[in-house]
């Protein structure tokens, strides 16, 4: 909030005064909470933890993490398989199905790594937990195809992927928990305009602005 009144109102105040201020009118944000996880077992394929909790990037395009969660809808669920880039916290893609399949992660994948461009045609990290999709026959061929640098969590430990699950957090809290989804299509007109706010309105204490805005000002500074 603070970064929001001095970049976009031009009002000098610092966060102390700003808390006090919303604390009088009774205003609070919304609180993201804890979730649970479960082991996955049955696994055909495993890679090494190469990110290894090391979530900084120094460029685009370097290092991916990926996830797939699931939102409730009066019809029934619906899931949201994402890919998220590092380096300014931007959702480079993401595909949205009723059903929690290969399909899901496939999709998404080709979306995303048929239209990046890598320095120099380097490999690309991506990071994901050890869900049965990721461990899949057809992941690892999707793995080869595209010179992807593959890094899995470790078995049940939900911090080696805590930067996917960030953003997961805040898509619940800011927009899961605030409406009612009666079907896959009002699901899927939210969920597209959460993640295009996410990307280009919505302020990151970390960049102290939206992802786009900051990859922006990366290539004009390589310009």
């Amino acid at each position: 909030m603070t970064i929001w009144l001095n970049d976009t109102l031009g009002i000098t105040v610092n966060s102390k005064r700003v808390r006090r201020v919303m604390k009088k009118a009774g205003l609070q944000s919304k609180i993201r909470r804890g979730k649970k996880f479960k082991v996955m077992d049955g696994t055909t394929y495993k890679y090494d933890n190469i990110l290894n909790r090391d979530f900084h990037a120094e460029r685009p395009n370097e290092k991916f993490v990926t996830d797939i969660t699931y939102i409730k809808t009066d019809s029934g669920m619906v899931f949201l398989s994402m890919i998220k880039d590092l380096f300014d916290n931007s959702i480079s893609g993401y595909s949205i199905s009723r059903n929690n399949d290969l399909k899901l992660v496939s999709d998404n994948i080709i979306n995303v790594f048929e239209r990046i461009e890598t320095q120099n045609g380097s490999a690309v990290m991506l990071h994901s937990d050890q869900g049965f999709q990721y461990t899949s026959r057809l992941y690892a061929r999707l793995i080869e195809k595209y010179n992807i640098k593959a890094s899995m969590s470790r078995k049940g430990n939900c911090f080696d992927n805590a930067g996917a699950e960030n953003f997961f957090s805040h898509l619940k809290a800011e927009l899961i928990k605030r409406v009612r989804l009666r079907d896959y299509r009002e699901a899927k007109k939210a969920i597209d305009e959460y993640i295009w706010y996410y990307n280009n309105e919505r302020i990151q204490i970390k960049l102290k602005m939206a992802p786009m805005k900051y990859l922006s000002r990366f290539w004009c500074s390589k310009e």
